[in-house]
């Protein structure tokens, strides 16, 4: 069973109150990943993907705050890609693998999803510039960017 690692650094100035920025982004990401595939996927607020009522995706963002900016963001993507059988105790799960059999394996999933990932803060990066910075996200270094699977083996 592989498991699926995303870590990034995002440099950028983002005040608390605006926290939920990095949920829409994120929410965003895996609805469009999803669509790759030819899954319809709709969000259910505040952290769940679903596919036709079932559970595809769970995301858990952790802050950590000083004085009123986020100093620190921990972002966890649960994609379910490969499983088939679930235990009877986790209520409608599902898998990109249950609606289609014709997906890559599970590396070339996550590189994908670094790309769509990047895309949306870029999006939003582009759109704080046109506002001229009356956006809580104001500007972005670098971007690093790498995944790793069970065999620690990375890729950028």
């Amino acid at each position: 069973r592989e498991k699926l690692k995303r870590s990034a650094d995002l440099y950028a100035e983002i005040y608390a109150e605006e926290h939920f920025i990095l949920t829409v982004i994120v929410s965003l990401s895996l609805i469009d990943l999803l669509s790759i595939y030819d899954l319809e996927a709709t969000i259910k607020w505040p952290n769940d993907i679903y596919i036709q009522n079932k559970k595809i995706a769970g995301i858990l963002i952790e802050n950590s705050l000083m004085k009123d900016q986020i100093s620190n963001t921990i972002l966890g993507i649960g994609l379910n890609v490969n499983q088939i059988d679930f235990p009877d105790w986790i209520p409608n799960p599902t898998s990109i693998q249950q609606h289609n059999k014709n997906i890559p394996g599970i590396k070339t999933i996550a590189l994908k999803l670094t790309e769509v990932l990047d895309y949306y803060f870029d999006m939003y990066l582009d759109l704080n510039k046109t506002w001229e910075g009356s956006s809580p996200l104001h500007a972005r270094q670098s971007t690093k960017c790498w995944m790793e699977v069970s065999d620690s083996e990375k890729f950028h």
